[in-house]
């Protein structure tokens, strides 16, 4: 498969993104250096390979045990805001 400059466009566009020309011609070129490299790998013979992870395997521990724990005080964790007012943090807003 051969990405070119159009197929980066409509990504971009679906990503609602913009590219500059250069940008775009960037991106081409490492896209199809991604793409080479999987051909590479895909022509690897991996027949005796096991797998070492699978999703649908059921594991254990992976998850650790609830603890109910102090946490800082609101009052450290806003001393270094750069804005804060009523013991919350103050951002500018975003949303008309």
């Amino acid at each position: 498969m051969n990405v070119d400059r159009r197929l980066i466009q409509h990504i971009a566009i679906l990503a609602n993104l913009s590219f500059s020309e250069e940008e775009v011609g960037e991106f081409t070129e490492q896209m199809n250096e991604v793409l080479r490299y999987m051909e590479i790998l895909d022509g690897l013979d991996t027949s005796g390979i096991e797998p070492t992870f699978s999703s649908l395997e059921e594991r254990e521990g992976v998850f650790r045990e609830d603890r109910v724990e102090l946490s800082i005080p609101s009052g450290e964790a806003l001393r270094n805001a750069p804005d804060a007012g009523q013991g919350h943090f103050r951002v500018p807003k975003i949303i008309s």
